[in-house]
């Protein structure tokens, strides 16, 4: 089967494979999938056969031929792991049904469970528009009706549309968040954070949960949330403040969050003060070094990365950073007093351009390393709190915090697949394991 790649107006991006379980037949109909944001896929050659068994389960049980997407550049999947991807699906649109076809009345996607690690997400049209798929009708009978295990159920389309943004005066800053929403989902609204990573750094992630509203964010001083007082310090605090104001302004709670590194610390502390907002908090590697037995050198490390961009810029005290996030194992006594490595070496520039009011180098540094957890008002909340390890990063510092912090709480972590950065899909020039990451997220907030 020959799949074409088109894009959307606006998009700017390579698209990729939508998955759909029963994409033979959308083939054979030359039904358009158009996935919101970036994605059209249109079937122009239909496969040549299809006997009536394959026709029933769906593409599941046809060998892997490859798809190509795009005329940039090929893209092979096979042909059952195409699955649904992104922001969610906008538009399902039908022609007239072939000859000696008739229009089926009801389709799960993904019948046999390809997506979100078993959990398949099963997506219906309205009653009232095109259906998606066409069965060959036996003799003087009615259409046939491909379900899951023949057992099909009514299911609205659950619909995420485009994101919209939203600002949030907050004491000293003014805070920006995007909003995806699910009007005809049920599922608690799903906060998705970092710091000071914002809402750009997620939008991977999102497109995996399109079943639910989703809501992302620039945290305090970072991206479009610019602090306003003049201040040149964060604390988490302030940052567990402003995620209380987020989620009553939305009048969403109980939400769910998943929070990393610095966003983990700072739900973390939300949670201690607020846990009737928070159904399930997972908290991924949150750098707590105030928890871990080298934290002396941690955090000195973490002060001489201030001291460092205070001094000698951007480039310098970046280069520092990384050589401490990336180091495996217990910091070193000394590590703090070793020379800056060269900025040129990670591609950064060596040129101060004088700015000093990066959240991540002065504003969050070392207040959120450097946060006292409340264990006893974490382990007394209702909220269930699941912290994740990265399966590539369990002994870099914000690993081995993370696993230092489930000890405290008395839990075990839940092992994410990839590293620090495990659900990104490029947004930052880094690729994770997105697909992956994203079904154990899944997985665990189902749990």
């Amino acid at each position: 089967m020959l799949l074409r790649a088109m894009s959307v107006p606006g998009a700017g991006q390579m698209p990729m494979p939508v998955t759909i379980g029963g994409v033979a037949l959308l083939a054979e109909s030359r039904v358009v999938v158009q996935a919101s944001r970036v994605h059209l896929l249109e079937a122009v050659r239909p496969p040549e056969r299809l006997d009536d068994d394959l026709r029933t389960v769906g593409a599941d049980r046809i060998a892997d031929p490859a798809v190509t997407a795009g005329d940039a550049g090929e893209h092979q999947v096979p042909l059952r792991r195409i699955a649904v991807l992104l922001e969610g699906l906008a538009v399902l649109t039908a022609p007239a049904a072939p000859p000696g076809r008739q229009l089926a009345w009801r389709h799960d996607f993904d019948p046999r469970g390809y997506l979100t690690a078993g959990r398949a997400q099963r997506l219906r049209q309205d009653s009232d528009s095109h259906a998606v798929e066409y069965g060959r009708p036996p003799p003087g009978g009615r259409p046939r009706t491909v379900g899951t295990f023949g057992r099909p159920r009514p299911r609205r389309l659950a619909v995420m549309t485009q994101s919209q943004t939203h600002a949030l005066d907050a004491p000293g800053a003014v805070l920006h968040y995007d909003v995806r929403t699910n009007d005809a989902s049920a599922l608690p609204v799903l906060l998705l954070i970092g710091s000071p990573m914002g809402a750009e750094g997620f939008v991977t992630l999102a497109g995996h949960f399109t079943d639910r509203t989703v809501v992302t964010y620039d945290p305090r001083g970072a991206g479009r949330s610019k602090r306003i007082d003049g201040a040149f310090e964060t604390t988490v605090q302030e940052h567990a403040d402003d995620l209380s104001r987020l989620i009553e302004a939305r009048g969403a709670g109980p939400v769910d969050i998943f929070a990393s590194s610095g966003g983990a610390v700072n739900a973390l502390a939300l949670v201690a003060r607020h846990p009737q907002q928070v159904r399930v908090l997972v908290a991924h590697e949150p750098p707590a070094a105030q928890e871990l037995p080298d934290r002396e050198a941690a955090l000195a490390a973490c002060e001489a990365i201030k001291q460092s961009y205070l001094s000698d810029g951007f480039g310098p005290a970046m280069a520092r950073f990384i050589a401490l996030v990336s180091y495996q194992g217990p910091i070193p006594a000394r590590f703090a007093e070793q020379p800056s490595p060269d900025p040129a070496t990670f591609g950064l520039p060596t040129v101060d351009d004088g700015a000093r009011d990066d959240a991540l180098l002065r504003l969050n540094m070392p207040s959120c390393p450097g946060h006292r957890h409340d264990f006893g008002a974490l382990r007394a909340a209702s909220t269930r709190i699941v912290i994740g390890v990265g399966a590539q990063s369990r002994m870099a510092i914000a690993g081995r915090a993370a696993v230092a912090v489930a000890e405290r709480l008395g839990t075990e972590p839940v092992t994410f697949p990839g590293g620090h950065d495990g659900f990104s899909g490029g947004e930052h020039g880094r690729t994770g394991e997105p697909d992956a990451f994203a079904a154990t997220l899944r997985e665990v907030l189902t749990d």
